[in-house]
């Protein structure tokens, strides 16, 4: 008979296992009954050497490559599955017990473990599977930090406390276990721990010796598998249990803080005051007040040199206050005891208002109560309640303006006056603040003063100066005050004979008199009627006009002469001299009327060998049109306007319109005359010049010099083409 290695498969069918073949001769009795197949292996276990982690049966490890354990038959052959992959074999030892090396490297994640045998060549079912965790990450931590709650004293955030139990938090891996560590100390022991919760968080207490010690605090986190983080933090903290040994001292009002006259008073209107006081350097000290109940006011930690300078947080109501300090170190350890007090006195209420300010009447050199005046260093006053008023500063204040005047108050009286500073020209608004003792202030109602200095300012616009009095149909004029305003314009009419002699609106009578005047806006007129014909006296009188404002300010005299004044020749400025019949030559005029240019009524050039009306060459200017007076002297010729393309001719010569113009300058007319003598014209010449006003007054033909005209040097001298009128 030959025999066969093999062994049953999943289904119970045979496979040869290629063992070798062993004949045998053996008799012809019956063969026995097969046997049945094994039932399934013990579900795979961790053994505890793999089961990394805190616990050994939460199948979570970091080990890779796990051994697993479990039960079968006898002597069976073992397979071990991680899921579908075959991860080792084992055979079982005579009393089934069963321990498999894997050989395969299981990765990071969740693996389903199973395992089955095979006995007497039968193949089992697969065992009841086992969930396993393979985790080789580290988890995170972040630096551990002192929790508010626990870290006492000054600060909840500076790692200082009196407590040696004080509390950590921060946040790590979820489902975590963080270790605390006094990283200060040479063992490694945690001082504390604490789970992670799902979200993250964690808060753990600690344990440290007592007194004052300086620590580091450091956190490591643990996970399930065993992994751990890098120890995080080095976190500086300090455990001080020790007693502060100073007391504490009185504090005291700090002088920018003590308002009013006094620095040193303790009286203030300073609601929020700032208090300094003694103790033991980097310690905390609490300023509390008393009056009915205690209240605490700031606390501050002391500098360096033992000085805590604390400003009160909330507001103290007005009243009386023992004020007094309690002193805790940095880490809230106490004395116990309380300092010294010291009695401020909170004043907010305002003093009594003092009264409007008035002007008084020395100073007022306006209408008396109108608050005008052109004395600029005014005096002021007014009257104020009984209280415990200590000076008064009245402002003056106009646009940019703004000057201080102070007083005190007499004690007794309970009136006040003070003296202005010097001020400039404007509206003054007059404040009187009152100043209390505590620093409090108020403010009275306004009054109010106008300065002005400046004068006022007239002219007189018509009629203008050198009028003929006839021509006055009525006499006006401008003023005006930059201040205050005017308060009238003073018109006089005076002869100019030295008689003493003044129109009062009816008559030239001996004595000052002053015309009626009305003021609109900045114009002026008068009233009064004016001389008439046959009134005036012979030669000139003399207008004058004065504007004075509501301060009293007087202007400049302004003033202008009337009277009956002839035109006059100031005479010829160029043209004389020797040129060349048929060549033109320019004469500049002048002719002057000092009743004003408006009043001329002709100009004329007359250029002759003498004094005479025919044979001339005489140019005349007569209502805005130029005329050439004819050879025979009874006619005039032309009649065009100055600067119009326009010749004039008569035997003498040319008067070239174009180039002659004509200008009005103040009380004068200069006309320049352009002339062409012809041939006719040579010899030497007078050049005269007349002017004629509107009352045809003249003062006769006036010489101004001589004109030779001498023969052309080449040909006869033609005659200029143009218009022969």
């Amino acid at each position: 008979m030959q025999i066969f290695n093999t062994r049953r498969t999943d289904n119970n069918s045979f496979k040869n296992l290629g063992l070798a073949s062993l004949f045998l001769s053996i008799g012809c009795a019956a063969a026995p009954a097969l046997a049945a197949p094994p039932s399934a292996p013990s579900a795979p276990n961790m053994v505890d050497g793999s089961d990394s982690g805190s616990s050994w049966t939460d199948n979570n490890t970091k080990v890779t490559k796990p051994v697993f354990s479990g039960t079968a038959k006898p002597l069976a052959f073992i397979e071990l599955f991680a899921g579908q992959l075959p991860a080792g074999v084992a055979i079982a030892g005579p009393n089934g017990q069963w321990t498999v090396n894997p050989s395969l490297t299981l990765s990071d994640g969740t693996w389903t473990m199973t395992a089955r045998q095979t006995a007497n060549g039968y193949v089992s079912a697969v065992s009841n599977p086992l969930t396993i965790t393979i985790d080789t990450k580290a988890p995170i931590v972040t630096v551990p930090d002192m929790t508010p709650a626990t870290d006492f004293g000054f600060s909840s955030s500076d790692n200082i406390t009196n407590t040696i139990h004080p509390s950590f938090q921060g946040t790590a891996t979820p489902g975590t276990t963080v270790n605390l560590f006094n990283t200060t100390l040479s063992n490694t022991a945690p001082i504390g721990s604490a789970k992670v919760s799902a979200q993250g968080k964690w808060v753990g207490a600690t344990s440290f010796p007592s007194g004052t010690h300086s620590y580091h605090a450091a956190a490591q986190a643990v996970d399930l598998a065993g992994n751990k983080s890098s120890l995080m933090g080095w976190l500086p903290l300090t455990i001080d249990t020790d007693i502060p040994a100073t007391s504490p001292q009185a504090p005291d009002l700090l002088a920018a803080s003590d308002s009013g006259a006094s620095q040193s008073d303790n009286l203030t209107n300073i609601t929020q005051p700032t208090f300094t006081a003694k103790a033991e350097p980097k310690s905390i000290v609490k300023i509390y007040g008393f009056a009915s109940e205690v209240a605490l006011y700031g606390t501050q930690v002391a500098d360096s040199n033992g000085v805590a300078t604390v400003k009160t947080t909330a507001p103290i109501p007005d009243g009386y206050f023992n004020v007094y300090s309690i002193v805790t170190d940095v880490a809230g350890n106490s004395t116990g005891k309380m300092s010294d007090s010291f009695v401020i006195q909170i004043d907010t209420t305002p003093p009594f208002k003092a009264g409007p300010a008035v002007l008084f009447d020395v100073s007022n050199s306006g209408l008396s109560g109108d608050y005008v005046t052109n004395v600029n260093t005014p005096i002021v006053g007014g009257v104020i309640g009984s209280d415990d008023s200590a000076d008064l500063t009245v402002d003056f204040f106009a646009g940019v303006f703004h000057y201080t005047a102070k007083t005190k108050v007499p004690t007794q009286v309970y009136k006040w006056q003070v003296q202005a500073p010097t001020l400039p020209d404007g509206l003054y608004k007059i404040l009187v603040t009152n100043l209390d003792k505590a620093g409090n202030t108020s403010v009275n109602d306004p009054g109010t003063v106008l300065i002005d200095t400046s004068k006022p300012k007239v002219a007189i616009t018509s009629p203008v100066n050198n009028t003929v009095l006839n021509s006055i149909s009525a006499i006006t004029g401008t003023a005006s005050d930059l201040t205050s305003g005017l308060k009238k314009v003073e018109l006089v009419l005076k002869c100019d004979d030295n008689t003493n002699r003044y129109w009062d609106g009816a008559y030239f009578n001996t004595g000052k008199a002053v015309l009626y005047t009305t003021i609109t806006g900045n114009t002026w007129s008068c009233l009064s009627s004016l001389p008439k014909a046959g009134q005036m006296p012979a030669g000139t009188c003399t207008l004058t006009a004065q504007a004075i404002d509501d301060a009293g300010n007087v202007s400049t005299i302004a003033s202008i002469s009337i009277g009956n004044a002839t035109p006059q020749n100031v005479g010829v400025s160029s043209g004389l001299g020797t040129s060349q019949a048929g060549i033109a030559r320019d004469f500049t005029a002048t002719y002057l009327d000092t009743n004003g240019a408006a009043d001329i009524a002709e100009c004329d050039l007359l250029i002759a060998p003498a004094l005479q009306t025919a044979g001339t060459l005489t140019g005349r200017y007569y209502g805005g049109k130029l005329y050439l007076v004819s050879d025979n002297g009874q006619t005039v010729l032309g009649g065009y306007a100055p600067g119009s393309a326009k010749l004039i001719t008569n035997s003498q010569g040319t008067l070239d319109c174009s180039k002659t113009t004509v200008t009005v300058n103040g009380n004068a007319i200069i006309i320049h005359w352009n002339f062409t003598p012809s041939a006719k014209f040579v010899g030497t010449k007078k050049v005269y010049a007349l002017v004629i006003d509107k009352q045809a007054a003249q003062d006769g033909w006036d010489a101004s010099g001589d004109w030779t005209v001498t023969s052309p040097a080449s040909a006869a001298a033609q005659v200029p083409s143009g218009y022969r009128s």
